[in-house]
């Protein structure tokens, strides 16, 4: 029989231990146990009718919420990333029997789940979830069968016990996704985009006996493998940190608003540098998108998932000011094309559905301007400026790398620029904006562009006398 209670203290232990090394936008919390007598009102209250093993389990063990992110300690802008929400008791409002919540435009739905008896044990999130079927009139953990369930109909069985299932808990701690190693052979584990599961838990639970788990599959050809595998890789986070080292330095700037960064565990900075996208990011783009992002888009974001910076420079002989803003999305959320604020939660099944992604207008707005409406369609978000001035990519078939638009109101234009070079130009010019005309496809005219263009080099020039403007071809 598990002793829920003992397997409770031996995962707050752990948890104390890592303490020091997590991230401190993620902390683990192991909740409290529930009382006999509080699940005996919710059942009223619910009209739902808990199992034994259920009632055991929620009794002896209660809830745990494993979010964390740690450095890793063999690679430059990496980390080590675990995630899993055993909910407790609020599975009674929350789902849990039988169906799902989520939250999304912030109201609460449900997904009903395709399979009789089943429970939510464990929330992955990503679409993915542990599933505990019990069968009727359970007693015990022989009484019930555990499955990886991916949404929406996808049910893969685990290969271990219920006893064994909580005994790798405090072993595993959430590491992404231990769970997917205990399948059977017939379950597919992605040789495009290895999970370095096996090398993560050696660095992090040096002791724990990793026999249990599959092996991962050997690499095959991919985007992914050829840019691990090349020895030049520019390091863009470092170069992004560069820049805003400058712009601190400098006397007459001031940066508009302060984000916790997820780029540093302990420095409070004044912009946003995060480390480089998980490998289950990647796999979860190609799972359902069918292709891997491009080789440009993965030297960046395997570098850097995204950053931000806002700043205003004051001249101090007028009134002038100059300011700059930088805002690359994660790559997740622009990938699920997610841009509000309230949906950086990454909580929706349908994260990289397109009929679920968030555009900017409603179906009167579309219909006055149908040609961006119809862009917006195919095109993702990924370096938001506000006020509707935002770029964004769009993939092409038979196309490697993605094109730019940059979008101004109701009008937008295609950039003749690659990915990489628009990164550098952004990080180069720390977010001022002006030398982007010199890309558009559009009916500006010559001398508007110079004229654009020398405007904007003047700016540059006060804040960043050391500009490199030959490089871009300004």
């Amino acid at each position: 029989m598990v002793d829920f209670k003992e397997i409770n203290k031996t995962v707050r232990t752990v948890s104390k231990s890592l303490k020091s090394r997590v991230h401190r936008s993620g902390k683990p919390r192991i909740g409290s146990r529930s009382m006999e007598d509080f699940i005996e009102e919710e059942e009223k209250r619910t009209g739902i009718r808990t199992p034994k093993i259920i009632r055991t389990k929620l009794l002896g063990y209660g809830t745990h919420r494993l979010n964390f992110r740690i450095l890793d300690n063999t690679k430059d802008n990496r980390y080590l990333f675990g995630r899993g929400v055993m909910h407790g008791t609020f599975m009674y409002d929350w789902g849990g029997f039988d169906r799902i919540s989520y939250f999304e435009h912030n109201k609460e739905y449900y997904l009903p789940i395709p399979l009789q008896n089943a429970y939510l044990l464990e929330d992955l999130y990503y679409g993915q979830y542990i599933l505990l079927q019990t069968k009727e009139g359970a007693q015990n953990e022989e009484d019930v069968n555990l499955f990886l369930y991916e949404y929406p109909d996808r049910f893969t069985p685990l290969n271990v016990t219920l006893e064994q299932y909580f005994e790798l808990l405090p072993k595993t701690f959430g590491m992404y996704c231990w769970q997917s190693y205990l399948t059977p052979q017939s379950y597919p584990l992605d040789g495009d985009i290895p999970d370095h599961f096996h090398v993560n838990m050696q660095q992090l639970f040096p002791s724990t006996d990793l026999s249990i788990f599959r092996q991962a599959p050997p690499l095959e050809d991919s985007v992914y493998n050829r840019y691990c595998a090349s020895e030049i890789q520019k390091d863009y986070r470092g170069l992004f940190i560069e820049m805003m080292a400058k712009l601190e330095a400098h006397p007459h700037i001031k940066f508009r608003y302060y984000e916790r960064t997820e780029g540093h565990l302990a420095d409070k900075t004044m912009y946003t540098a995060r480390y480089g996208v998980t490998e289950d990011v990647l796999r979860k783009i190609k799972k359902d998108y069918g292709r891997e992002i491009s080789p440009q888009m993965m030297a960046f974001y395997y570098q850097m998932n995204g950053c931000m910076v806002n700043w205003v420079y004051q001249n101090p002989d007028d009134d002038t000011y100059i300011e700059g803003k930088i805002n690359f999305l994660p790559l997740e959320e622009t990938m699920g094309g997610k841009w509000h604020k309230e949906y950086l939660d990454w909580k929706s099944p349908n994260l990289f559905r397109d009929e679920d992604a968030v555009y900017y207008f409603n179906e009167q707005e579309a219909a006055e301007h149908p040609a961006l409406a119809e862009l917006m369609q195919r095109a993702r978000i990924f370096d938001e400026q506000g006020e509707m001035r935002d770029y964004f990519i769009e993939f092409i078939e038979g196309q490697e790398e993605p094109n730019i638009y940059k979008v101004v109101r109701t009008d937008f234009y295609l950039m003749n620029i690659d990915f990489i070079t628009f990164i550098e130009a952004r990080i180069e010019f720390a977010g001022i904006s002006g030398w982007e005309y010199k890309f558009y496809e559009s009916d500006y005219s010559a001398e508007a562009i110079t004229r654009f263009t020398n405007e904007f080099k003047e700016q540059v020039l006060k804040i960043l006398p050391n500009a490199d403007f030959e490089r871009f071809g300004l």
